[in-house]
């Protein structure tokens, strides 16, 4: 436990070192992902502060710079006690316990057009009670993992990421990492970024990733699948600060969707536009979305042969008649 401990604070060290040289320095804000931090600057022998942990987040791979790796760590520790979760319908109604996990993750930066971003997950809990949900223990596994490749497409900047990802968009509430869990959310997807004057527009397929305790066993989701498009943009209001829009389309199935109603190939369509900024003390974020397609019910298999099993025993039931 000891060890455990040494590491979880030099990792914390790590990972908060760039708020320390924020007055001294430019570095990118931390970010829930970390793949949209870019710490090539430090490649200039006239930048940085001289912070220790500058070493760690621009190494040169090339002499000249060429290739560079840049690294890091997050760790989190977090205490919950729960109480009459379920308002008494269930035993044990209480439960305290703790949540820890550590992402570390390697960024290599070859030149401006190829790129590769790898980030483990360690997360467990101590002291929870069984059983444990999907999201509270992945003890060692993949969180991601995928290539860039960059290339100009006339005016625009176009990127293709393939492999396991986060994906996050507008205020995540359709597409959202699960940060606050203590196991993130993660894709198997293709992606394609296209950035075209103050646009950027994203497209995506892939299927959730579904995390197990053990290790190196996570695996992609086999019935869920989700695909999108989505544009966004900066506005000016004229009135200072931020703002922007957003427009999006999503897709999502299930094909093994369970409802009141019974259990269907759930497939659901999106259409949706977001506004949002920050200014003159004021911020806002306003959404307005409509989703479609009809509910199609599919009777369960077993269901199907106990109801036949039912009619052979009872050929002359009124209500089997009825039934047929």
């Amino acid at each position: 436990m000891t060890a455990r401990l040494r590491a979880a604070a030099v990792a914390l060290l790590l990972w908060i070192g760039p708020a320390h040289a924020a007055q001294s320095t430019n570095p990118p804000p931390l970010t829930n992902t970390r793949f949209d931090e870019d710490y090539r600057y430090l490649l200039s022998q006239k930048a940085g502060s001289g912070a220790y942990w500058e070493r760690f987040k621009a190494i040169p791979v090339t002499p000249d710079g060429f290739a560079s790796l840049s690294t890091g760590l997050e760790l989190r520790l977090r205490g919950e006690a729960v109480r009459n979760s379920s308002w008494g319908q269930d035993e044990p109604r209480n439960d305290a316990y703790g949540l820890w996990r550590a992402l570390p993750y390697a960024d290599l930066r070859v030149g401006q057009s190829l790129r590769l971003f790898g980030q483990l997950i360690m997360a467990d809990t101590v002291g929870k009670l069984d059983p444990l949900a999907p999201p509270d223990s992945d003890r060692i596994d993949l969180m991601q993992g995928f290539a860039d490749l960059n290339a100009p497409l006339g005016d625009a900047q176009g990127t293709l990421r393939v492999g396991r990802q986060m994906l996050a968009y507008g205020s995540e509430r359709l597409i959202s990492i699960r940060y606050g869990a203590n196991v993130p959310r993660s894709f198997d997807a293709v992606k394609g970024i296209v950035t075209a004057g103050p646009w950027r527009v994203d497209a995506f397929y892939g299927r959730p990733i579904q995390p197990t305790p053990e290790l190196f066993d996570d695996g992609r989701d086999a019935k869920r699948t989700a695909w999108a498009l989505y544009a966004t943009r900066p506005l000016d209001f004229g009135w200072g600060g931020s703002a922007g829009l957003d427009a999006y389309y999503i897709g999502y199935r299930n094909r093994r969707a369970s409802f009141d109603a019974g259990r269907a190939n759930e497939l659901r369509h999106t259409i949706g536009l977001r506004s949002f900024g920050k200014a003159a003390g004021w911020d806002w974020n306003w959404e307005a979305m409509g989703q479609f397609r009809p509910f199609r019910q599919r009777l369960d298999p077993g269901m199907v042969a106990r109801h036949r099993q039912r009619l052979s025993l009872h050929p002359g039931c009124p209500c089997s008649r009825a039934s047929a």
